[in-house]
């Protein structure tokens, strides 16, 4: 298995979160509007969790895929994401990088779209 220079440390860190995390949706729940009882398991659509979250995702690229082929195009589909540590700093909250080295900040901000789709920083 590639693990993309993570440690075993950090493997089992991440099984472990995710294990809280499940058990956390697990034994929290809520009682609907008709009287059954949820766990917020239940509702769920986490990529990590839910068993609908792969069903949901095939169906909403099979039906993209389709309707691009049929006006002649190629479809493509690509996922992108961003680092958490990035979030607060694309909405322009900077507390958090405030005591970072001024150099290590100016590594951060290089990666960091800086453009009139997501905002000029």
């Amino acid at each position: 298995m590639n693990t993309y220079r993570l440690t075993e440390n950090d493997l089992n860190y991440v099984k472990q979160k995710m294990a809280h995390q499940k058990k956390y949706l697990q034994d929290t729940t809520f009682v609907t509007g008709q009287g059954q009882v949820k766990s917020l398991l239940d509702v769920s659509f986490s990529a990590n969790h839910s068993v609908r979250y792969y069903a949901q995702l095939a169906n909403k690229i099979n039906t993209m895929s389709d309707y691009a082929k049929s006006i002649g195009h190629v479809p493509l589909f690509l996922t992108m994401t961003l680092d958490g540590f990035y979030r607060d700093f694309l909405r322009g909250d900077f507390k958090r990088f405030k005591n970072l080295d001024k150099d290590l900040l100016a590594e951060a901000y290089r990666g960091i779209p800086n453009n009139d789709i997501y905002g000029y920083l």
